[in-house]
Parts: structure tokens; C-alpha cells; sequence
């Protein structure tokens, strides 16, 4: 990935699997988990970029999807697709 003139190795992954979304019974309005993307610096572990339920409210649905992501033709990031 670039980020401004500088190449990063990153890992993309999904905030996982939250059992308590398989409750049918009510909806599981107040749990959060899982509930995110997220892409870390593989060099360091830094977190280079988040995306949860604490920035958007509307995020209904835990993500246990491996994100797919798209490369341009120089092999740096284009677009990342995510299912719930």
C-alpha cells in the first residue's frame, strides 16, 4: 500500500465473528463486536486505518469475511470489498 510517497506492507482484516449476532430472539442492538475493518503496518504493528461501529452507528453486523482486496497494476491497493 502507498501512503503519500511511501510504501507499506499491511495487513487487511475484519473485526470477526460475534456469537451472539446467532440470537434471533431480539435484536442485538447494544453488542458491537466484530463490528469493524481494520489495516495495520506489518513492519511495525501500528494501526494505519479503522473503521468500526464507533464511527458509524449504522454498522449494523459483525464482519467474519476475509476482506478481498483489489491491486492496481503496480501491485498497491485499489479497493477493498467486505461482506457481513
Amino acid at each position: 500500500m502507498k501512503i503519500g510517497s511511501t510504501d507499506k506492507t499491511v495487513g487487511i482484516f475484519s473485526g470477526g465473528y460475534d456469537p451472539v449476532e446467532d440470537d434471533n430472539s431480539s435484536p442485538q442492538t447494544s453488542v458491537t463486536m466484530g463490528r469493524g475493518i481494520f489495516i495495520i503496518d506489518l513492519d511495525t504493528g501500528a494501526k494505519l486505518y479503522s473503521y468500526t461501529h464507533s464511527d458509524n452507528s449504522n454498522m449494523q453486523y459483525c464482519i467474519p469475511a476475509t476482506p478481498t482486496v483489489i491491486t492496481d497494476v503496480n501491485g498497491y491497493l485499489s479497493k477493498i470489498y467486505v461482506t457481513d
